[in-house]
């Protein structure tokens, strides 16, 4: 089974892992260059998580151990893309996609979206 995720910031990565490990075909649509999602397009320069490392994370990967208590941004950054690397998961992304458009067509999601100025 075929299965789009949008965005790849923290739920859509974790989305993605489990896609794979559960063996179904994800594709991750990445409207920016990079992973991060709100860590990358709605934060600032000295943003740190809100929480400890301890409550934001992934169930089976634990932060480096010199990583802040309440992590920076980059260092967020840092560990998703070590959990792609970890699980070798970036292959699955495709970045520069932006959905335009998604529509529930009787059995199916369509999905519309536009990567290097061709709509897919």
């Amino acid at each position: 089974m075929n299965i789009i995720i949008i965005g790849a910031g923290m739920s859509g990565i974790t989305s993605l892992r489990w896609s794979t490990f559960y063996n179904f075909k994800p594709i991750v649509l990445e409207k920016n260059k990079n992973i991060g999602g709100c860590w990358v397009d709605k934060s600032y320069e000295n943003i740190r998580l809100q929480t400890t490392k301890y409550s934001y994370g992934f169930s089976d990967h634990i932060y480096p151990e010199n990583t802040s208590l309440y992590p920076t941004g980059k260092e967020v950054i840092n560990y998703f893309n070590s959990y792609l690397d970890k699980h070798d998961l970036r292959k699955y992304i495709q970045f520069n996609s932006e959905v335009k458009d998604i529509n529930w067509n009787k059995s199916k999601w369509e999905v519309k979206y536009k990567k290097d100025n061709k709509e897919h």
